[in-house]
């Protein structure tokens, strides 16, 4: 029976990750990666229902343990060449919203009011679609040796130069039936949501988990939180509802 609820987040998780065996259960400041993402999620407020699509037993078992709800994705869906989109797809085959949110579990770095704020944006712009974006100062190069971003001959300085957006990969927020006609993540009138570098993470290598592992160290020594960071679901504190944001 498909339920029609205001806002799901959905956070999908294969078993079969090919760069870092097993990563999305990999400890990662002594528990799994994957519950950072539910857990900011779950403190955000603002979804109906957290789920996470997976082909894993383990994965879903971990997922059920920090607060989500675990959906069994097709086995087409979980190989190497599907995009996120088709789990996207397959996912909605089986439930539905009028807002979806992909998260990606490998962005552990991801705060609760970077949710929660990121969906007023939406809100207010009347957008279609959101994109979490990470500024830089980098001057880019084309292969052929072509500036791709700013002009060599009057090269700018860092105080006078607002740098570059470039797409960090934490989460989109979508409509759905935008997302259902144009099977695009990023579909409709787009806006994006800037993610401070010190909160923008997409873990690929091992020396990526070992700078995400600093990085959580500092932030929970600095807010007194160490104790917290092995807390599974049960005592999480949350809202007891999602809270609201209305849209015309």
């Amino acid at each position: 029976m498909i339920t029609t609820k205001r806002l799901i987040a959905l956070i999908p998780a294969r078993g079969g990750s090919q760069g870092i065996p097993r990563k999305n259960v990999r400890e990662l400041c002594h528990r799994p990666l994957i519950s950072w993402v539910i857990e900011s999620a779950l403190q955000s407020g603002i979804f109906d229902e957290i789920w996470v699509s997976t082909d894993d037993d383990e994965i879903a078992r971990v997922s059920k343990e920090w607060g989500a709800n675990v959906h069994r994705r097709h086995p087409e869906t979980a190989i190497n060449e599907a995009s996120t989109e088709s789990a996207m797809l397959d996912f909605l085959k089986h439930h539905t919203s009028e807002f979806i949110c992909l998260i990606q579990a490998t962005s552990p770095l991801t705060s609760s009011r970077h949710f929660s704020e990121a969906f007023s944006k939406l809100h207010e712009a009347r957008a279609d679609s959101l994109v979490t974006v990470t500024r830089s100062h980098l001057f880019l190069w084309s292969d052929n040796g072509e500036p791709l971003n700013y002009d060599p001959a009057q090269r700018p300085r860092r105080q006078e130069w607002s740098g570059v957006l470039t797409e960090n990969g934490a989460f989109y927020f979508t409509k759905v039936h935008v997302f259902l006609e144009t099977r695009n993540r990023l579909g409709g009138r787009r806006v994006v949501y800037e993610i401070p570098q010190e909160y923008s993470a997409d873990i690929d290598t091992a020396e990526d988990f070992d700078r995400c592992e600093q990085a959580l160290r500092r932030r929970l020594s600095a807010t007194g939180c160490i104790e917290r960071s092995t807390t599974r679901a049960g005592t999480i504190l949350r809202t007891q509802a999602p809270v609201r944001i209305g849209f015309m």
